[in-house]
């Protein structure tokens, strides 16, 4: 594995696990007053609601059994 290739999984780890964070807490809010949820949208670019469905979308391909 290269380092770039490391440098992206780790970040893609990083995302994952604010976005598991920020789920949780998405009503409350930072110590800078704006809701968790908000902050992950600021964070990373992307709405928290559309990464975590893309995020299940992706868990459930990966959990349907193959043919028959």
């Amino acid at each position: 594995m290269s380092c770039a290739d490391q440098e992206r999984q780790w970040a893609e780890e990083i995302k994952l696990h604010a976005a598991r964070w920020a789920w949780r807490h998405r009503r409350r809010y930072t110590p800078r007053r704006i809701t968790w949820e908000r902050w992950f949208e600021k964070k990373f670019g992307e709405p928290l609601q559309v990464y975590a469905k893309r995020m299940m979308e992706k868990k459930n391909e990966r959990d349907v059994p193959e043919g028959d």
